[in-house]
């Protein structure tokens, strides 16, 4: 039912979905560019679409009512943020706990327009011992898409470069195209 009605608010938003579902069980989606709450409803929707919710991290005091109840059935899970807790290490022991986990994350960590990426994503990859797919949505061309394979070395600040160069030669357009800065402008 979901899906169903995800397919049909991506066709009458006027979006499409090219490429195919991320088979693996367990991954990681580095989405941008993040430049708007949208990114967020508009991916999530698009997602969905083909399938079950990908899961984001959210702070965990989020989660509780009302919005709890929104966002647990939309694939959040809880992460705590509090001085003293490790974000990375409670990541890499959910992806162990749980048989399934599509984790959504964007490298620039903000909506706001940055000129450094973040690199957890890489770290996270590694000590959990999933791979990394390239997502991006562009609101020029409104398509998106979530299954495209990116290896990982052992360099995080050459795959952070290269992640870059990859948007930047794809042309991707953010919903706040003036927010999303690859380098290479």
């Amino acid at each position: 039912m979901r899906r169903t009605f995800c397919k049909f608010l991506i066709r009458i938003l006027g979006w499409k979905v090219v490429g195919s579902k991320v088979e693996d069980k367990k991954c990681i989606i580095v989405g941008a560019p993040h430049t708007s709450l949208w990114d967020f409803v508009i991916c999530w929707i698009g997602y969905t679409s083909m399938g079950p919710s990908p899961n984001v991290m959210i702070r965990s005091e989020f989660f509780k009512f009302p919005l709890g109840i929104i966002i647990k059935p939309m694939g959040a899970l809880p992460l705590n943020r509090e001085k003293g807790s490790n974000s990375l290490k409670q990541i890499v022991r959910t992806f162990q706990q749980r048989e399934t986990m599509r984790l959504a994350i964007t490298p620039e960590g903000t909506r706001k327009k940055t000129t450094k990426w973040k690199g957890g994503f890489h770290a996270i990859s590694r000590l959990a011992k999933v791979p990394v797919y390239i997502g991006y949505f562009d609101f020029k061309r409104k398509e998106m898409r979530f299954d495209i394979p990116f290896e990982t070395t052992s360099n995080v600040e050459e795959d952070l470069e290269r992640l870059k160069k990859w948007y930047h030669d794809k042309g991707v357009v953010g919903c706040h195209p003036e927010q999303f800065v690859t380098g290479y402008e």
